[in-house]
């Protein structure tokens, strides 16, 4: 008896694979679309904020004093003087001493201030920084999650899309029943 060559081919592929047939459920691939069991299907997930670690604030070097605490004392006031308040002048703190300018430089109550000591920084010519109230560093409110210490974001098990792909019920993943 001649055997032909498509009866040789079915043969071997029985041999080979025996007589299942394609699982309708998977249609032969073995792995089937689900809905993302970590997310629900919602692409995100609620976790610790990466962007602050959690703590709901973003710590920053203070750039009004460099991080030092302390800021070179700024104070300044502008006086009149005169019978009809035609003068003024201004002090000034330079290094916790007061300077006198301006027009009224001269008048006697400008006398008073001239080379006193500073009211704002008590003759130290530095004062604590108002920015960061002397600690080098202030917090600014995490943009991401507003204070609250957590986020949504993307699922890492489904990379945001929602689905995952799972091994077919059906065949156990061999794609054939």
């Amino acid at each position: 008896m001649r055997i032909t060559a498509i009866a040789l081919a079915i043969i071997l592929h029985v041999f080979l694979f025996g007589c299942a047939k394609i699982c309708p459920k998977c249609e032969g691939i073995g792995e089937i679309s689900g809905t993302c069991p970590i997310c629900n299907g919602t692409g995100e997930v609620k976790a610790k904020c990466p962007d602050c670690e959690g703590k709901g604030y973003i710590e920053h070097s203070c750039d009004n004093c460099v991080g030092e605490g302390d800021i070179k004392c700024t104070y300044s006031k502008m006086y009149r003087c005169g019978i009809i308040n035609d003068y003024t002048y201004k002090t000034e703190c330079r290094g916790g001493r007061l300077i006198v300018t301006g027009s009224g430089e001269n008048c006697v109550s400008a006398t008073q201030y001239k080379n006193a000591k500073c009211p704002e920084c008590g003759g130290d010519g530095i004062v604590t920084c108002n920015k960061c109230w002397g600690r080098g560093i202030y917090h600014e409110e995490c943009p991401r999650c507003h204070g609250k210490g957590e986020a949504f974001i993307e699922c890492s098990n489904c990379s945001g899309t929602c689905k995952v792909q799972e091994k077919c019920p059906e065949c156990k993943g061999k794609g054939k029943i």
